[in-house]
């Protein structure tokens, strides 16, 4: 019985593991949101995250639309899904993808008012233990 234990014990170790080592397929941000007094705002927003391959102007290559989003004390946090089937938009035309010569920017619309500036979306522990 012991060993019956033991055994089961090490497959579900083995198997949590093992689901512990896929690559999440969503790009997490947070931000602190205040009133033009510098207070933090509360309540729900309609909230946007939109994909840039420049740091200001342009098209973006992607909008990713969060309505409702709840904000309380002022703290922000959306979790952004990158398409796993069509990585294509968030690459734009580029082939070689997220590299230092093909940067890719992060704007994010609150109730339309536009949050500047673009936070440049860089390397994170996964992408860099995957290399």
């Amino acid at each position: 019985m012991k060993l019956f234990s033991s055994l089961t014990l090490a497959l579900l170790l083995l198997t949590a593991l093992a689901a512990g080592n896929t690559v999440p397929e969503m790009v997490n941000y947070q931000g602190y949101l205040t009133a033009l007094d510098g207070s933090p705002l509360n309540g729900t927003f309609d909230i946007v995250a939109r994909i840039f391959d420049d740091s200001t102007g342009g098209t973006p290559i992607t909008e990713i639309p969060f309505p409702t989003t709840n904000v309380s004390m002022g703290q922000l946090k959306l979790s952004i899904p990158i398409p796993s089937m069509d990585i294509a938009p968030w690459m734009g035309t580029s082939t070689s993808g997220w590299d230092a010569d093909h940067p890719r920017f992060l704007e994010i619309v609150v109730e339309g008012d536009i949050l500047s500036p673009r936070t440049r979306l860089t390397s994170n522990p996964y992408t860099i233990a995957a290399r």
